[in-house]
């Protein structure tokens, strides 16, 4: 009876460990779910267990069920769509990366209980709970409403006028109202000649407010050098019904308006194919540059420019693109791209397609540095060159960096050290705050 009491204790001792270490590890109940999911623009997470969808904002009368599926490390096996609440089930088109699509023509006069279901090759499913919306239709002309405001807060921005903007945001705005307002005001100190065209590609009204999805092209440029840029794609809106008609409550990445503070201004991340290129934004120190909706997601945005100190001896290089200081091969020049290294008989040089200009004694805050002119195959004699001169270098990339020499040492022999400040914009801008 005793070995059998032990026997049982250890068992469960064993349960309890291993149940631990899948937990720890994540075998054994790998979560099957979906990374999002749409109804055409709409998302089921923004808009929570019922919405109803203007008439405008079907395809030419279809609508889509779209999304990613998530399986762990099992392939996706099927995807299902409901429109009865699981009743009955429609297969769905779905590629290896889990990405599905369903379409249907809906009957306006219905609701729909739609639902997706994911199972994977060893059988296991979704919490069906988790995937689901009720949609009804309306005709109500919330496209008007909303086409109103939105040209009016386009307007306003152009004309770099906060306080005409801010007539058509809500006092509960999800990104805070101050810091909106602030952030308006650092994106006119950053941006000249603003220009934004729109269209608005779907509304569906749930949880008290209006959703919107917006295709935008931009330019602007930059006040600190006058750089042009451009960009297009998909974002999203939320807005509440007011004095004035819709008024502004949520705005997503990538953000129109606001970008000086995306972190704390934009309140999630538009999930769309369109959404591939960079996007304008605003750094810390009013520097304009461009970067990707990733980078976006992750709270990048306000400050890419590396900067920091390095010091070479002979036969060395830096690489800008990561920071660090490499010996170089002599036998092997050819495989360092976009370096800057110091070789002996006084030779300090541009590697691998870099190329130098000479600014001399210059500061190296605030400086925006030429577009060309430069030398490819750039040399300097470090018998020649000072103490606080400064170069600028463009990369084979066509990025920027700048070089402030700090301090030369002529060690005798032909063997030398110099030790550099410097800073690199990896988003390609020539500002360099």
């Amino acid at each position: 009876m005793q070995k059998k009491l032990i026997l049982v204790l250890l068992s469960l001792l064993f349960a309890s460990s291993l149940h631990a270490k899948w937990w720890i590890f994540g075998g054994g109940e790998e979560e099957v779910g979906f990374d999002y999911l749409y109804a055409n623009t709409l998302s089921f997470d923004d808009a929570g267990q019922e919405a109803i969808m203007m008439r405008e904002s079907l395809d030419n009368g279809y609508l889509h069920v779209r999304g990613k599926a998530r399986t762990g490390k099992n392939p996706v096996g099927d995807v299902s769509v409901s429109l009865d609440g699981g009743k009955t089930w429609n297969k769905a088109r779905f590629e290896k990366d889990g990405g599905f699509n369903f379409s249907f023509e809906p009957d306006l006069a219905q609701t729909y209980h739609i639902v997706a279901k994911v199972i994977d090759t060893t059988g296991k499913a979704n919490t069906l709970e988790d995937a689901q919306i009720r949609l009804s239709f309306s005709d109500l002309d919330a496209y008007g409403m909303i086409q109103e405001t939105l040209t009016q807060l386009k307007t306003f921005y152009e004309q770099e006028n906060d306080t005409g903007f801010m007539q058509y945001v809500d006092r509960n705005f999800e990104g805070d109202e101050m810091t909106l307002e602030r952030a308006l005001r650092k994106d006119f100190s950053a941006l000249d000649n603003i220009q934004i065209d729109f269209s608005i590609s779907s509304v569906a009204f749930s949880n008290n407010r209006y959703y919107a999805s917006i295709l935008f092209n931009r330019s602007v440029l930059a006040t600190s050098d006058g750089t042009l840029y451009q960009d297009r794609g998909v974002t999203e809106f939320s807005f509440s019904v007011g004095e004035k008609g819709a008024m502004l409550l949520s705005m997503k990445n990538p953000l129109i308006f606001g970008l000086s503070y995306a972190a704390d201004v934009a309140s999630g991340t538009t999930a769309n194919a369109q959404n591939n290129e960079n996007f304008l934004v605003v750094n810390d120190s009013g520097g304009v540059s461009q970067t990707s909706l990733a980078n976006l997601e992750e709270g990048g945005g306000d400050d890419y420019m590396t900067s920091g100190s390095f010091t070479l001896n002979n036969n060395q290089g830096f690489d800008f693109t990561d920071d660090s200081v490499t010996p170089i091969d002599h036998m092997n020049l050819a495989s360092y791209t976009g370096h800057i290294g110091l070789f002996e008989g006084n030779r300090f040089e541009t590697l691998g397609g870099a190329a130098a200009k000479e600014y001399g004694s210059v500061s190296i805050d605030g400086l925006t540095v030429d577009e060309a002119g430069y030398n490819e195959f750039w040399v300097g004699d470090l018998d020649t060159l000072n103490s606080d001169d400064v170069l600028a270098i463009k990369l084979p990339n066509n990025t920027y960096a700048l070089l402030k020499i700090t301090t030369i040492v002529n060690l005798g022999g032909g063997n030398y050290t110099i030790s550099l400040d410097y800073k690199y914009n990896p988003n390609g801008s020539r500002y360099f705050p």
